[in-house]
């Protein structure tokens, strides 16, 4: 039997088919492997949306990805797989995640467009034809549109502080309350026509249950709109974000990924041979998505390396602070994951790769970790785009060498070592697990261990997304569970073949960025920490 997660991605929607051969027997204590992988990229495979890197900016700081992209990239992603003779049939649930923050607006007629879609037309088109879309383009997790409503949010609680202790973060622009609350401001025609607001993670759960999901409660938890105590939406920041906004989120409160939305949509029994019982389960944000698939222990700290960079931890003890988040945990109600989030990610890396080592991800890794320019005192900060941990509007790169600000590095391929260390951090845990597209590089994960000084460990598997294995395994625990199944959904991650792979070793006799030397050159350069 197979169980599948999906992620959707900024840039890429991918799957992961995780398959048990358990018989009658218990599915939850039975070891499991990932059998089947397929992505689709939306600006090489979907290139009439005219994205870039999966987004579309308005050239300052709105940016946008149009809907119906997402839903063509689903109808092109099974397409491929019923070409390459996937097993539908064995499939017994779906999982998974997609970016965190992003937001979908659904006219009023789009339950009934959902429950009477027609097998022999694909989505994308019927979605498009019937207006399913009260706001065509969604606002994603890169916009940096949004400090007026974010203002309004922090002031209806009595500041920042206030507001993150409630919801576990201050008001961020990208977070979804902030860009709803503009859509409300900028375009209340669209907003008053708009019948229910879904997360990305719960718009593609929407798709395949043919019915509006609800939100999951970690998700939700990136939206400036959650008590994180209750779990259930607060009141007054509802009020000052939008009118009726609860109806639109739906009534109930967010809801766990451990729970069933139900058998999946008509259409694709019959357009894709779907089993008619294969269950939907909600869907969660790809941070916690990638948590769920990893054997993560209290001391760990997982740092996903994509489009933005991430470091996440579990806790019993929300701690919210200005610069960072406190999520609810996907899973366990009594805990929770907390979390820094960095913007500028690989596409940096990618810039200073195609910059400084003609565009060879191999000439930087020979510049990364040349142990001539190891012992140099260099320090950089990399802003390409706005920056959300430190707060920068971007458009800058800061430089230190031998403790002088330089306009550039001398020589100029010290720039490969620096921008890795700079997106590094030194925090009081025992091991790293290392996530992401660039957990492939060597280098990265090399400078990686040498600035926090520990070991780093990543799937064994470096094809395996983690996201959306993530989501397979959510898949498979609904499904065990549904099933009278006793296991816990914490042994699953450890029950994969070959599940973790130490990647690199802490090097102590390296010169390297710190904590201390950033801190320096924030104050230097007037960076707020």
């Amino acid at each position: 039997m197979l169980f599948v997660g999906l992620d959707l991605s900024t840039q890429q929607l991918k799957l992961t088919a995780v398959r048990v051969d358990a018989g009658d027997s218990d599915v939850l204590a039975q070891t499991h492997h990932a059998a089947w992988s397929c992505a689709v990229a939306f600006d090489m495979d979907l290139p009439r949306y005219g994205t870039t890197n999966g987004a579309i900016s308005d050239g300052a700081r709105a940016v946008h990805t149009p809907t119906l992209l997402w839903v063509d990239a689903l109808d092109l992603l099974l397409g491929r797989l019923q070409d390459q003779g996937f097993p539908f049939h064995e499939v017994r649930a779906i999982a998974g995640c997609a970016q965190q923050h992003g937001s979908v607006y659904w006219s009023a007629n789009a339950r009934s467009i959902l429950r009477s879609l027609r097998s022999s037309e694909p989505l994308a088109s019927q979605l498009r034809d019937k207006n399913a879309f009260s706001v065509p383009m969604s606002p994603i997790w890169q916009d940096t549109s949004t400090r007026i409503q974010c203002d309004r949010l922090e002031a209806a609680v009595g500041g920042p502080d206030a507001l993150a202790a409630i919801t576990g973060s201050r008001a961020f622009e990208r977070f979804t309350g902030p860009q709803i609350a503009k859509v409300h401001d900028t375009a209340p025609e669209a907003y008053a026509n708009t019948a229910h607001i879904s997360l990305v993670s719960s718009f593609l759960a929407s798709l395949l249950v043919g019915d509006l999901a609800p939100i999951d409660v970690s998700d939700g938890s990136g939206m400036n709109l959650l008590n994180l105590h209750t779990r259930d939406w607060d009141e007054r920041l509802l009020d000052a974000c939008a009118p009726d906004l609860r109806r639109r989120l739906g009534p109930a409160p967010p809801v766990l990924p451990t729970t069933s939305l139900g058998c999946i949509s008509p259409y694709f029994v019959a357009r894709y041979a779907f089993s008619p019982d294969c269950i939907v389960c909600p869907f969660t944000g790809d941070n916690p998505g990638t948590i769920c698939s990893l054997p993560l222990r209290p001391d760990d700290l997982l740092v996903s390396l994509g489009t933005s960079d991430t470091l996440c931890y579990t806790t019993d003890t929300p701690t919210p602070t200005r610069s960072g988040h406190v999520f609810c945990h996907p899973f366990w109600n009594t805990q929770y994951v907390g979390m820094l989030v960095f913007q500028n990610g690989s596409l940096t890396r990618e810039w200073v790769k195609d910059t400084y080592a003609d565009g060879q991800w191999s000439l930087f890794e020979r510049h990364a970790l040349d142990d001539t320019q190891g012992r140099q005192d260099v320090v950089g900060c990399y802003y390409l785009a706005p920056e959300i941990t430190p707060s920068h509007p971007g458009g800058r790169v800061y430089r230190l060498q031998d403790g002088c600000d330089v306009k550039e590095f001398d020589p100029p391929s010290l720039n490969c070592r620096a921008v890795v260390e700079s997106q590094m951090l030194r925090r009081p845990w025992t091991r790293i697990l290392a996530t992401g597209g660039a957990a492939a590089n060597p280098a990265i994960l090399q400078i990686m261990a040498d600035v926090f000084g520990l070991p780093v460990y990543t799937m064994r598997d470096n094809g395996v997304n983690s996201a959306s294995f993530g989501g397979a395994l959510m898949a498979l625990h609904v499904y065990g569970r549904s099933a009278g199944h006793a296991g816990e959904y914490d042994g699953l991650p450890d029950r994969y073949n070959g599940q973790l792979h130490l990647a690199a070793s802490p090097r102590h006799d390296r010169q390297h960025a710190s904590v201390g030397t950033l801190a320096s050159m924030y104050a230097r350069f007037g960076i707020a920490q």
